[in-house]
């Protein structure tokens, strides 16, 4: 596997990614489709923050028992989910831009034909991440990947997913190295992605969430962990307490934010 990795271009990967994220088939009677704006941010006397995500959701249905019928068919359910994140914090302290981070996750999940996983637990996924954070060494960064996800709790309370998977981490750095011929300045790393996904609903308004997303391999040592309480105001209306821990060892940088939000979907 590591070796196939190394032989893909992150470039195509992700390019592969898109594609199936724009022709994957989904119906509207057996998929749901949500999108979600978040606006947030904080400020005290020395320091003002300012946070945004922007979510995309399709998803199929989870623990069915999928048996490849026509796309025509009314009993039909898709094998495909979708997810995109766009996430954004800019970090000011004493006058001096500290943080101003954006970063684009998404991935396509596919649920294994009930004659392979009886229980409906387990899928493959393909991911891919961009992440552009000028006041760093490796100021973009692209992460590609292929692996396996389970489903440990999922019912209408509760939610756990673990995924496993291989990745492709590439970036040029600031300094201008590669275009000198120095390829010491280019990231270049195969790595081990490992993902945790839980979700809880403390009743009809309000749910906790958290996901952790940790990437090791070589010089890299990246753990991201994203802690969500929401209240819904209104049907499509909600206001959110979020913390965002992120350590990224390979540039030296750590971001530990708490904002209060305000969001909506559609």
């Amino acid at each position: 596997m590591v070796i196939m990795m190394n032989k893909l271009s992150p470039t195509l990967v992700l390019t592969l990614l898109l594609s199936i994220l724009s022709s994957t088939p989904t119906l509207a009677h057996s998929s749901e489709d949500t999108v979600s704006i978040k606006l947030g941010g904080s400020s005290d006397r020395s320091s003002t923050m300012f946070n945004s995500n922007i979510s995309y959701v399709n998803k199929s249905s989870p623990l069915s028992s999928y048996q490849s019928p026509s796309y025509q068919s009314p009993s039909y359910q898709s094998p495909y989910s979708q997810y995109i994140d766009f996430d954004s914090i800019y970090r000011n302290v004493n006058n001096r831009t500290t943080t101003d981070l954006y970063d684009v996750y998404g991935k396509v999940n596919y649920n294994l034909p009930s004659n392979i996983d009886k229980d409906g637990r387990n899928y493959l996924q393909a991911s891919a991440r961009l992440q552009h954070n000028p006041g760093v060494k490796y100021h973009d960064i692209i992460v590609v990947g292929i692996g396996h996800g389970y489903r440990i709790i999922h019912n209408s309370d509760i939610r756990v997913s673990m995924e496993t998977s291989i990745a492709q981490a590439e970036s040029i750095s600031d300094t201008g190295g590669s275009e000198n011929g120095d390829d010491n300045t280019r990231l270049n790393q195969t790595i081990l992605r490992e993902s945790i996904w839980a979700s809880y609903n403390l009743g009809n308004k309000s749910n906790i969430s958290d996901k952790l997303l940790l990437e090791e391999g070589g010089k890299i040592h990246y753990i991201k962990n994203l802690l969500v309480i929401e209240y819904k105001i209104d049907r499509d209306v909600y206001i959110s307490l979020s913390h965002t821990w992120i350590q990224d060892i390979v540039n030296r940088g750590l971001v530990n934010v708490t904002s209060v939000n305000l969001g909506m979907k559609f």
